[in-house]
């Protein structure tokens, strides 16, 4: 199966944990990073990987110039970048164009399943699996991976069109 994961999440939280560590802060923040991953492909069993990073542009702005707005002043990690870069020179990580990464958790998610044609009916085979914490891609139908709290969990095409 593959583990789709939330690179952005994973930068974000590695980066802050060593805010404060000086002159390691960079490297710490790898290596954390580095562990993070390896501890998801273990824990869900997985033999392939895809890692998404929130690219440029994002259609949202298109549709709503204020999304978003009140992030603006947020502190970003002082070693964002550096883990970024790390993302994808040591795990080839892709970056989403015209959204964000979740939005290519989906996409890609939707490109794996299966669909199935029988006496039942259509049914859907899910072959990958999304790993973040952001409650939005519970719309995604599919199974999941919660890498803070260690959970996997499935949610089927009902329980997506509900959450939506």
């Amino acid at each position: 199966m593959k583990l789709l994961i939330d690179a952005d999440i994973v930068t974000f939280r590695a980066a802050f944990t060593v805010e404060d560590e000086d002159p390691d802060g960079e490297w710490n923040a790898c290596a954390r990073t580095n562990q993070m991953l390896e501890d998801m492909l273990a824990e869900t069993g997985s033999d392939s990987y895809e890692l998404w990073l929130s690219g440029q542009g994002n259609f949202r702005y298109n549709v709503y110039p204020e999304y978003k707005a009140g992030r603006i002043a947020a502190k970003r990690p002082k070693h964002e970048r550096a883990v970024k870069e790390y993302l994808v020179a040591h795990w080839q990580a892709n970056w989403s164009e015209g959204c964000e990464a979740d939005d290519m958790l989906g996409v890609r998610q939707m490109e794996f399943a299966t669909v199935h044609d029988n006496e039942e009916g259509m049914t859907v085979e899910f072959n990958s699996m999304i790993a973040t914490i952001d409650k939005d891609l519970n719309m995604i139908p599919g199974d999941h991976y919660n890498f803070v709290k260690k959970e996997k969990f499935y949610v089927d095409e009902d329980a997506a069109f509900r959450f939506f």
